[in-house]
């Protein structure tokens, strides 16, 4: 099974390639046409994002796919169709899993999701329905290194694409977490309500800055999924206000949900234009939760968070970006191996908003740091990653007037890449190519920013 899924990963290595950093085989040498034909017969593709083609699982249970842990995968089940994944636990024994599916297709039929073990034996069923809320599983008495088994499908005709993700429990880490969207990068301030436009299920949510009002409609059986991230303060209280704008309408419905698909409140705006408001202060620091509307009217919303924060921020000298923007193989492609953009214009369609902020920000000079893929020597993957930030660098300085004093760079490699990284070495120590894809990228940080900070004395 093994062999034949690594002959997947390199098939589909082939999209990500140009992005490669150094080092191992599966970066520098083309796929062979024969591996891919035969890929293509195993009829299993990988996707592990939006952007990437869709995953069709394996038709058995033996030739499941396997997946990371705390991944998110994504794919569409049919009737009558297997779909197999797979997972395998970590080292240590008594942690739990959390199992977590989103049925992303409105008005679709029930997802049904079965655990099995390596010996058939189905030791769970659960279902995902329409409304786009995530469930989810806690297992707590899996064995340790084992690996198990998921099989995906639908209740009745049709299809039903979905979101997967096996969650660890306790995994803690000290990466910074990076955005790949700019707006996001640039912070709450720079989104307008405009920009904001609710998604249909809770892995699709819009992203609401807080103290920020969106509005909009809803229409009767539709699901309008937002989320808001709490800051670093524990237990702080933030305020949820709603209101239901059209006279004579049915009561518009909140529901705010933690990632597992818990419901933790539902309150209720009546149509007589009175605004509901609800406080809620037991929110986890730097944890991001989510909102569903439902209801057949025009409706407002806002997300009030902490008095406190908001001070604090307000006599802060605001950074450029809020929080790390990574250019990744979505946005910025390289030629394997080399610090040459593969498509010119397209860098350039993706830097221009960048340089025209840091140009808004004259005082301020930027760290624009590269990673790479856990592979080859980390020397080489130091080397490489810096070019490619220069190459970043340059294009800034040559096309859109970015003075070069105001942009630093520095290569990391795999062993110094400080941000949340792509699972690339899998429970069994294979190469895992599409998590690899994640790796390499380039990074822009403030430099007055406290991650910039610790990066360049640690240089």
């Amino acid at each position: 099974m093994k062999k034949r899924m690594w002959t997947v990963l390199l098939c589909l290595a082939m999209s990500v390639m140009a992005f490669s950093a150094c080092g191992g085989k599966q970066a520098q040498e083309p796929v062979e046409e024969t591996q891919q034909e035969e890929a293509e017969e195993q009829d299993q593709d990988f996707d592990v994002g939006e952007s990437a083609e869709q995953i069709r699982g394996g038709t058995n249970q033996e030739d499941a796919v396997l997946v990371p842990l705390n991944t998110k995968v994504y794919g569409t089940a049919a009737k009558d169709q297997a779909f197999w994944l797979a997972f395998t636990t970590g080292e240590q024994a008594g942690t739990a899993y959390y199992l977590t599916f989103v049925n992303k297709t409105p008005h679709s039929s029930n997802l049904v999701v079965q655990l099995y073990d390596a010996n058939g034996e189905r030791l769970r069923q659960i279902e995902a329905d329409n409304s786009g809320t995530v469930s989810a599983y806690k297992a707590e008495d899996l064995a340790a290194n084992e690996t198990y088994y998921v099989n995906i499908g639908i209740h009745a005709s049709g299809e039903a694409a979905f979101m997967m993700q096996v969650l660890e429990e306790g995994t803690q880490t000290d990466a910074y977490e990076t955005s790949d969207s700019f707006t996001m990068a640039r912070g709450a301030g720079t989104v307008s309500a405009e920009e904001v436009k609710p998604g249909t299920n809770q892995d699709d949510a819009a992203l609401i800055p807080l103290d920020t009002k969106v509005s909009g409609s809803v229409a009767d059986g539709e699901n309008l999924w937002f989320a808001f991230t709490a800051g670093a303060e524990e237990n702080a209280p933030y305020q949820i206000s709603f209101l239901n704008k059209t006279p004579g309408t049915p009561n518009v419905v909140l529901g705010l949900f933690d990632q597992y698909g818990n419901r933790l409140m539902q309150p209720e705006a009546g149509a007589d234009g009175t605004m509901r408001t609800e406080e809620v202060s037991n929110l986890a620091a730097n944890t991001t939760y989510y909102i569903l509307l439902r209801g057949n009217s025009e409706y407002s919303l806002t997300i009030h968070g902490p008095k406190a924060e908001q001070a604090t921020t307000a006599e802060q000298e605001p950074l450029i970006f809020e929080k790390p923007f990574e250019l990744n193989s979505t946005q910025v492609m390289f030629v394997a191996n080399k610090a040459t953009f593969l498509d010119e214009a397209a860098a350039k369609a993706a830097l221009e908003p960048v340089a025209k902020t840091i140009l808004e920000f004259p005082d301020h000079q930027v760290l624009i740091a590269g990673t790479t893929a856990t592979e080859g020597p980390q020397e080489t993957s130091v080397l490489l990653s810096e070019e490619r930030a220069k190459a970043v660098k340059n294009m800034l300085v040559k096309d859109f007037g970015v003075p070069e004093s105001q942009l630093l760079t520095v290569g990391l490699g795999f062993e110094k890449d400080p941000f949340v990284r792509g699972q690339d070495i899998d429970a069994n120590g294979n190469f895992v190519e599409t998590e690899a894809a994640k790796n390499r990228r380039v990074v822009l940080v403030d430099a007055e920013d406290p991650i910039a900070q610790k990066i360049l004395q640690e240089k």
